[in-house]
């Protein structure tokens, strides 16, 4: 019995469709590894980010790289799965990572705010920017770290509005 090769199952690169066909297909796979381990485009809508990313849907490039290594930080914008509804994503900023206390700001549905909260082990607090106007960690709680799939890093569109998303701490929210 022969043994399987990778790609085996293609016509032999001695013709040009076989060889224009093993290309095609490596440009697909190298393509869904950099979609899948280093970058992807986003389009955000809602107003939760405002006014840092629109609610018209700003096309934004996510770095997967930097939470595959673990380098996501307090004040980056990062999306991740939904909480709440695991197959939707939510755009949000990290206010607080594992053994932070963060400060739980009021919301339109909890105008009273909620104290202090100490982020557990191997978690995020996610929080919108528009404050009260974003379903995020005050209202489902700290999302596990793996549920981040990468940081926003640039706003590609509207062109108007092009450029890198800056880590920021806003200071009524963190301790």
């Amino acid at each position: 019995m022969a043994p399987v090769r990778l790609l085996g199952v293609l016509p032999k690169a001695t013709s040009l469709f076989g060889r224009e066909l093993r290309t095609l297909v490596k440009a697909v796979g190298v393509a869904h590894l950099i979609h899948e381990f280093v970058f992807e485009l986003s389009i955000a809508y809602g107003p939760s980010m405002m006014p840092t990313i629109d609610s018209i849907g700003d096309v934004l490039v996510v770095d997967k790289w930097s939470a595959w290594r673990r380098k996501i930080e307090v004040g980056d914008v990062v999306l991740a799965l939904s909480a709440r509804t695991p197959h939707d994503r939510i755009i949000k900023r990290v206010l607080g990572m594992e053994g932070d206390i963060v400060r739980v700001l009021p919301t339109s549905r909890r105008p009273e705010g909620g104290g202090k909260q100490l982020v557990p082990p191997g978690h995020v607090w996610l929080q919108g920017d528009n404050t009260l106007n974003s379903t995020d960690s005050r209202d489902f709680g700290p999302v596990p770290y793996n549920m981040v799939l990468g940081r926003v890093v640039f706003k590609i569109a509207p062109l108007g509005k092009m450029g890198f998303i800056e880590r920021k701490i806003p200071e009524p929210w963190y301790g």
